[in-house]
């Protein structure tokens, strides 16, 4: 486009084009309709897609499905799938743009139409042919598709603007411009022609186009030329053009009456592949990366791709430029292809893009859709402000940016450039230069557009300054006898960059200060509203006592780069007083005396006394009137060896040198006492708690050992009491008591003796009962020693003795031994038994003397067990047992002269029988035992036996 035919329209456009793509366009989703039955589902498959990756984008407020059905419901309008139904739909929803289309199945897979409506313009800003191969690639490629409808919104919205801005500054005068207007269909699309009335008053011509011949019309192009090329075009579409012109002498538009029509007939269309899609044009500074999709239609039909050609259009111009070809060399076609164009694209110019497919006969496809692309301009830089303090200020213009800026600097006078600096956001359109910068020192700039590695021209060289050094500082004077001091004080500079001041200093050599003499930097004083400063020293030295100083000052700015030293000042520090003759220090029962002589300066105001302890720092123990001449010191460490010393103080607040005492020991000692022993594993002992010590020490040993063990370390010096639970029964001990300071430790305390409670004995009046049935009674009297825990009873049988309970009660007095779960005490059988007592740590102390209980007898064999046979009876009788609690005999009776199997014939306290149920020629064996009152039985049977023959 040539700017300077028509400025005017120009800026207008430029500023109306500039709608960003990050702008929040309202939209609405309609139908996809299913144009075969094989096809439904999947548009419901590209409705989601499409809107759920809709949704993720800052840049459109997309409808709920459930807010649109609601809305068109209440006022009665059906969702449709055309142009008309989305015109109303859109104007109705208060929408800017709608969304529909419609889905069918075809060789190559899922076949979708895709168009977007303008609603404001009421225009297609859009259209697109998709073909998916199934849902994964519909997913796919949803993040892609809504990508490619966002930039189409931003470049529909820029063209609806331009026209509005072309029509508003160019009002329309339609009259008969043309001699000749035609149109005519050939084989890369449609060719239009005219010849103007008068071409001498002409500068550009306007064309338009629409698909009805009452419009609306949609601007195309703007060319300087009599013809163009329109290769957007379908197949048998009918299209109808008009033209408008923009005059020399008013730079106004006029619109010439004519309408040309001509039917578009594709005669490539045999054998030529399918179109591919342009999804995006990215805008780069002096590149443009092109992305589009191939035409999945083009393998269903058999058309091997092998290469896509890419065309560019610049605006002015009616020729398409071939500016880069991409080689297919698979069968198997990307989901998406990406070309960039670096072939010299213009700082600020307007194109547009196309892309093509060629097959294996080498047919072209029609050219698809195209994108337009702004490249970026290059910016004009300007100084926003200079003559700062290392520092200069850069402002810039752009008519649109798409990148980030590189600034470059030189200083004047040189010739090699150096980038200084990067700005990232395109939106920002200032610099602050900081970097490196000198004093009084002019530079030179100039900046760039950047992206992805490309740079525009440079813009214009601007030249800046720096401000220059700080001023003189004036009337600088010093204060003498100051103590270890110089107080020195400065007129106030009026200057807001100046961040303080640097001080100079000398100390005079007996000659006063000459010319060439050297002042060294002492001090850097921050604060430029500053005027006063007391020089104390440096580096920890401070200033000496009765000398003569020389001073100059220099004023600094924010960078610590100075102005010229001042005029010299000059000024003496106070003299040091003195103090006293002699210090003693004398110790005694609980602290120590210390005294001196009189001071021997007449202007002593006060005395600071000092201590140390063995290799420690001194530390400030008194502050004293100048009348003192003693001082008792009761803040011991125990066994430490301690100095003082003094010094002086005179009404100034100088010190004289140190006075020091003679080193002497602490009379503070450590002393170790028994608290409590004779007690269950535990020992008390306490001492009196020590100052200034930071813990204690506890050792310990057996009487009979050498060693000693450190058993406690205290770390806290108000402890002064200890209980020792790691101590065994009946032993002696010896313990000892150290302070600790630190890393320090003092000599031992005096050694004391402790012994521990010894083991338990065995309760007293221990028994056994005897006489009974398979078990023994034990009793004992339970011990008073609330250490004891419990009890072990013992049983020995034989030889051996066995822990047969253990009783978890001091208080309980009695036992009974019934044997074990598997093995029961024994009839008749002499038991001993021994008992122990046993302390809460289950430490078990002697054991008693053996006593012994024997258990009940069983009952005596039976004796004289006789029988009587008489006339079919059998009298048994025996002897009665001498046991007097026998309670029964029990009688049984066999039959055969094996005497194998018994029966029971009786029980009975008496001592004789009658069997009545016997038979002649028949062998009886008898035989009885005894049972007593606690149904033991005699061990053995008593028998006999007769015959009946």
């Amino acid at each position: 486009m040539h700017k300077y035919r028509i400025k005017g329209l120009i800026l207008v456009a430029l500023s109306l084009i500039s709608s960003p793509l990050f702008a929040i366009y309202s939209t609405a989703l309609m139908n996809l309709k299913p144009l075969d039955i094989d096809s439904i589902g999947f548009d419901g498959d590209i409705q989601y897609a499409l809107r759920s990756s809709l949704d993720k984008r800052s840049e459109v407020n997309i409808m709920t499905r459930r807010e649109m059905e609601s809305e068109l419901f209440n006022q009665g309008i059906a969702i449709g799938s055309s142009f008309d139904d989305a015109i109303v739909s859109g104007r109705s929803l208060g929408v800017e743009f709608v969304i529909y289309g419609d889905v069918m199945m075809s060789e190559a897979g899922i076949k979708s139409n895709i168009s977007l409506v303008d609603i404001k313009n009421a225009r297609l800003a859009k259209k697109w042919e998709l073909t998916f191969t199934g849902r994964t690639e519909i997913n796919e490629k949803g993040p892609l598709l809504a990508d490619t409808l966002i930039k189409a919104m931003a470049v529909s919205v820029k063209e609806a603007a331009n026209l509005a801005a072309a029509k508003a500054a160019m009002p329309v005068i339609k009259e008969k411009l043309l001699q000749n207007f035609t149109s005519k269909s050939v084989e890369t699309g449609i060719s239009v022609e005219w010849q103007a009335s008068k071409p001498e008053t002409i500068s550009l011509y306007n064309l338009y186009r629409s698909n009805n011949q009452h419009g609306p019309f949609t601007q195309i192009a703007q060319v300087e030329s009599n013809s163009y090329l329109d290769s957007q075009v379908e197949d048998k579409q009918t299209y109808f053009y008009k033209l408008a012109v923009v005059l020399k002498e008013t730079n106004k538009q006029a619109e010439d009456v004519s309408i040309t029509e001509v039917k578009f007939k594709d005669v490539r269309q045999v054998n030529r592949p399918f179109t591919p899609t342009i999804l995006n044009v990215e805008t780069l500074v002096r590149s443009a990366e092109i992305t589009f999709v191939p035409n999945l239609d083009n393998p269903a039909n058999n058309h091997l791709i092998q290469k896509y050609k890419i065309y560019r259009l610049k605006a002015g111009l009616s020729n398409w430029l071939h500016v880069g070809t991409i080689k297919i060399n698979t069968k198997e076609p990307k989901l998406s292809y990406v070309y960039k164009d670096k072939n010299n694209i213009e700082d600020g110019a307007s194109y547009s893009y196309a892309v093509s497919a060629v097959n294996q006969l080498g047919k072209e496809s029609k050219l698809s859709g195209t994108e337009v692309f702004i490249s970026p301009s290059t910016p004009v830089l300007s100084i926003a402000k200079d003559l700062q303090l290392r520092e200069v200020e850069l402002a810039w213009q752009i008519e649109s940016a798409s990148g980030g800026f590189y600034i470059y600097r030189r200083q004047k006078g040189t010739t090699i450039w150096q980038r200084i600096g990067a700005v990232k956001q395109n939106t920002i359109r200032g610099f602050i230069d900081r970097k490196d910068l000198k004093d009084d020192t002019q530079y030179e700039y100039y900046i760039s557009l950047y992206n992805k590695g490309q740079e525009t021209e440079p813009s214009n060289i601007v030249t800046a300054t720096t401000k220059g050094l700080p001023a003189r500082a004036e009337a600088l004077s010093a204060e003498s006898d100051l103590v270890k001091s110089v107080k020195l004080t400065w007129r106030k500079m009026d200057d807001a960059d100046v961040a303080g001041y640097k001080l100079y200093r000398m100390e005079d050599d007996g000659d006063g200060f000459q010319e060439g003499d050297q002042l060294t930097l002492v001090h850097t004083i921050n604060g430029g509203t500053t005027t006063e400063f007391t020089d104390t020293g440096t580096n920890g030295n401070t200033l000496k006592d009765g000398t003569t100083y020389h001073y100059a000052i220099a004023a600094m700015n924010k960078f610590s780069a100075r102005g010229e030293l001042s005029f010299i000042a000059t000024a003496t520090t106070k003299s040091l007083p003195k103090a006293v003759e002699t210090l003693t220090a004398i110790g005694q029962s609980g602290s120590i005396a210390l005294q001196w002589s009189e001071p021997l300066s007449q202007d002593i105001k006060y005395f600071h006394l000092y201590r140390k302890w063995d290799k420690q720092n001194w530390r400030a123990i008194a502050k004293l009137t100048v009348e003192a001449r003693s001082y008792a010191d009761s803040d011991l460490k125990p066994y430490a060896q301690t100095q003082y010393k003094l010094v002086a103080e005179d009404n100034s607040g100088l010190l004289s040198a140190d006075v020091l005492s003679e080193s002497i020991t602490s009379p503070a000692e450590l002393s170790l006492k028994l608290e409590a022993d004779n007690l269950l594993r535990k020992i008390t002992i306490s001492w009196q708690a020590q100052k200034n010590i930071t813990g204690y020490k506890i050792y310990r040993k057996q009487v009979a050992q050498a060693s000693w063990k450190n058993i406690k370390t205290f770390e806290s010096s108000d402890v002064s009491r200890y209980t020792d639970t790691q101590v065994f029964d009946g032993i002696q001990y010896e313990y000892k008591l150290t302070a600790i300071d630190g890393y320090l430790e003092t000599p031992s305390s005096n050694i004391i003796l402790a012994k521990t409670k010894p083991l338990p004995n065995p309760p007293v009046e221990f028994k056994a009962a005897s006489g009974l049935v398979k078990q023994v009674n034990l009793s004992w009297k339970p011990s008073t020693d609330p250490d004891i825990a419990g009890y072990h009873i013992y049983r020995i049988d034989g030889n051996e003795a066995d822990k047969i309970e253990t009783i978890d009660h001091r208080k309980i007095s009695k036992f009974t031994d019934k044997g074990s779960l598997f093995s029961s005490l024994k009839d008749g059988r002499e038991y001993g038994y021994r008992i122990s007592a046993f302390n809460k740590f289950e430490a078990e102390g002697l054991r008693s003397e053996i006593i012994t209980a024997t258990t009940k007898s069983l009952p005596d064999s039976v004796k004289q067990l006789t029988l009587n046979y008489t006339q079919s009876t059998i009298q048994v009788s025996w002897a009665a047992n001498l046991e007097a609690d026998i309670t029964q005999y029990i009688l049984e009776r066999s039959t055969g002269k094996s005497c194998l199997l018994w029966r029971g014939v009786t029980k009975t306290a008496e001592v004789q029988f009658v069997d009545t149920d016997v038979k002649a020629g028949e062998f009886y064996c008898y035989r009885v035992k005894a049972k007593d009152k606690d149904n033991l039985e005699s061990e053995k049977w008593a028998e006999a036996s007769l015959s009946t023959q």
